[in-house]
């Protein structure tokens, strides 16, 4: 390994130990201090669409539900599609202590809305710390593609002066809107427990959201089978682009 291999390797893993030790001395703080319940959460939902055609707001919709069933808690929502109502939403933003911003990742890209209402929050002067989580979700199958974007999520916090209190990851959503009730129920179902956890604990565990991404997993047959299907769609790509090409000349 080369020296700057070594040190870009090195730095990487201090910046993992101190985010793990972070997160362990925030929950330690969270249950010394008894804080199990009682929790006034504000979620921001970051989804350009209506809520009526989110698949985002279904997920928050669950986890709110859940966070409240935990007994005790109060969880608001606000949707940064009604751009005319930002001014309030900022207001909301300084005064909140626990905070989540959920939203779609479209292959990996973040939705303008978020961005542009992050550039009007100003950092925190509080001397209360306010917690900052976040909720990601696509349509990749495998959640572990869309995690490329949350060491960004990592370091928003910090430049708003706020704790980072995690992130809750989730593929294969667009079942939601394409599948059965069944299994949209079965899908909300487990951001319904993460609701009630996430209030209890006070952060987005490392080990809870493992667990519930377990499967969001391809198995070793569909990678088998599949794979025919992938040359036979990167050949037809090939001829589309050429044809398209030749069009243009």
């Amino acid at each position: 390994m080369s020296y700057q291999s070594h040190i870009k390797h090195t730095g990487r893993n201090e910046k993992n130990q101190r985010m793990r030790f972070h997160f362990m001395s925030l929950k330690t703080d969270i249950l010394r201090s008894g804080r199990r319940f009682a929790m006034n959460l504000v979620i921001f939902s970051c989804s350009p669409r209506p809520e009526n055609k989110s698949n985002t707001a279904l997920m928050v919709d669950a986890f709110k539900n859940g966070a409240e069933s935990a007994g005790g808690n109060l969880v608001e929502v606000y949707y940064l599609y009604r751009r005319n109502e930002w001014d309030n939403f900022k207001r909301v933003f300084e005064k909140s202590g626990d905070i989540i911003f959920a939203m779609p990742l479209f292959a990996e890209c973040i939705p303008e809305v978020f961005m542009e209402f992050l550039e009007c929050l100003e950092p925190k002067e509080s001397e209360d710390r306010t917690k900052i989580g976040f909720i990601l979700q696509g349509g990749f199958k495998e959640a572990h593609q869309l995690k490329a974007v949350e060491s960004y999520f990592e370091e928003v916090p910090s430049y708003l002066n706020c704790d980072y209190s995690g992130t809750l990851v989730k593929g294969s959503t667009f079942a939601l809107s394409l599948g059965s009730d069944h299994i949209r129920k079965e899908k909300l179902r487990t951001f319904f427990e993460m609701g009630g956890r996430y209030v209890k604990e006070g952060v987005f565990d490392r080990s809870a959201v493992s667990y519930f991404n377990t499967k969001d997993k391809h198995s070793y047959m569909f990678g088998v089978f599949s794979s025919p299907c992938l040359l036979i769609e990167k050949a037809a790509w090939k001829v589309i682009t050429k044809i398209n090409l030749a069009k243009e000349a």
